[in-house]
């Protein structure tokens, strides 16, 4: 089906942005539109949405990974922008040609009946401008154009720039979904179903009482016939377009782990086995949102905890509800400042430590501990940093309403810190790189007088 999605907006867009003429054979005059060059259509796009960044812009994301489709009968290339919008459902993309000597663009969204899985298309198309005022719209079946939605004088220009879902209507604005629909009656070759292409350059570039239909698309054909050859494409787009609709959004929307999957590329290539990871990655993710995994390339799998599946090292974490550790070293110093300093291994992650160095002051000679003020505990961890990493979130000051967790017990000459922070532990699953992301509390219990840890009382958990 990714042929399917190239040719729809293909041939749709050509006739949206710029209307053709024909010469007496009835091919198209292509002299007025160029190529837009990668660099010229992100520029153009930074120059229009700069100031557009905000809570109601209609496309809430741009992204780098500028795609080239050849137009077939030409030498010139539509310059497409994988993009999101405030609607979810939409697989958006910007769509730009050079136009007597102007540069025109369209967003273009599909929003699929069912699962983008599916061999052909069935759903609706919309087609805006950058501010998603309402262009044009379409329904399709199986892979063919069906109808076309006739605006009307409100709504055509109606800027979209808040959300306005509707339970049965795919389109940015309700009312698109009150608009007249009329059959394209496009009718051709013998079985009366022609290639999807034609069908759809035909429907939309006949002008006049000429007949006939322009050859003016992009096409899908995979050797022979007429028209110009596809362009050769990069490996990773290649990748980019084995995967589903679901896929390649999921991915626009991610930026972080679409910009590590190509650096993976990059230094690893784009072997069979390294695509097949990288599309599983993907799926689990989509299917677990709430998973603590990422793929990280900045990692060594050789010295990372091993697992054989996604699954496997989900269900390791989520046994280490809390876990205690094992008790390095304590030191102290006492003077008008002590600096009391605990280093304690992580039980379940050999070469972690957690060292917490607190600050107190005391007043008097005896340290006791009934005027203890503290003045700042501070967390790092200590070890193999690069294969575990730990951030303190806790402001290092007891006085902010943000900072650690203070209990002082006299009766047992104690003293219990609790500091919240960030852990990330390095993981090597089937071989590459990926790591686990979690919040956890650390809690340590020390006898204040000797700096004797209480190991049955030094423990860490899951922040909820």
């Amino acid at each position: 089906m990714k042929n399917l999605f190239k040719l729809i907006y293909l041939s749709i867009a050509l006739s949206t942005l710029f209307c053709c003429e024909k010469e007496d054979n009835g091919t198209a005059q292509n002299e007025n539109f160029k190529t837009v060059s990668v660099d010229d259509a992100m520029g153009f796009l930074n120059l229009r949405t700069v100031k557009k960044t905000n809570a109601n812009s209609y496309l809430t994301n741009i992204s780098t990974d500028v795609q080239q489709e050849q137009i077939t009968n030409t030498d010139e290339l539509l310059t497409i922008v994988p993009a999101a919008t405030i609607h979810q459902q939409h697989y958006s993309h910007i769509l730009l040609l050079e136009i007597d000597g102007e540069i025109q663009s369209v967003v273009f969204s599909m929003t699929p009946d069912e699962s983008p899985d599916s061999e052909a298309y069935d759903g609706e198309l919309l087609i805006t401008d950058l501010d998603g005022s309402f262009i044009k719209g379409y329904t399709v079946e199986n892979g063919i154009l069906q109808t076309e939605y006739l605006g009307f004088p409100d709504v055509y220009g109606k800027a979209v720039t808040q959300k306005n879902d509707c339970t049965d209507c795919p389109y940015s604005v309700c009312d698109y979904c009150d608009l007249e629909e009329v059959d394209i009656g496009f009718v051709g070759g013998s079985s009366g179903l022609p290639q999807v292409n034609y069908i759809v350059v035909g429907s939309i570039f006949d002008r006049g009482n000429s007949g006939g239909y322009i050859d003016f698309g992009w096409n899908s054909g995979g050797g022979g016939g007429g028209g110009s050859s596809s362009p050769n494409i990069t490996p990773y787009q290649g990748f980019l377009n084995s995967l589903t609709l679901a896929q390649r959004n999921f991915l626009t929307a991610n930026t972080p782990l679409k910009i590590n999957i190509q650096n993976f590329f990059s230094e690893n290539g784009h072997s069979e086995a390294n695509e097949s990871f990288i599309t599983d990655i993907i799926i689990y993710l989509m299917g677990n949102p709430n998973s603590s995994l990422e793929f990280n390339i900045n990692l060594d799998p050789n010295n990372a905890l091993h697992f054989d599946s996604f699954e496997e090292a989900e269900d390791y974490f989520d046994s280490l509800s809390s876990s205690n550790y094992t008790h390095v070293s304590s030191v102290f110093e006492i003077g008008s400042v002590r600096r009391d300093v605990h280093s304690l291994e992580f039980n379940n992650f050999p070469q972690a430590n957690i060292v917490t160095s607190i600050k107190a002051m005391i007043p008097d000679d005896n340290n006791a501990l009934e005027c203890l003020n503290i003045l700042n505990v501070r967390s790092e961890l200590e070890g193999n940093n690069t294969l575990f990493d730990w951030t303190q979130l806790d402001s290092e000051d007891p006085n902010d309403s943000s900072g650690p967790v203070i209990e002082i017990n006299e009766s047992t000459d104690s003293v219990k810190i609790s500091v919240e922070g960030e852990m990330l532990v390095g993981l090597n699953i089937g071989g590459y790189p990926l790591r686990s992301r979690h919040l956890i509390t650390v809690v340590i219990t020390y006898n204040y007088s000797t700096a004797q840890i209480n190991e049955d009382y030094c423990y860490w958990y899951y922040t909820n």
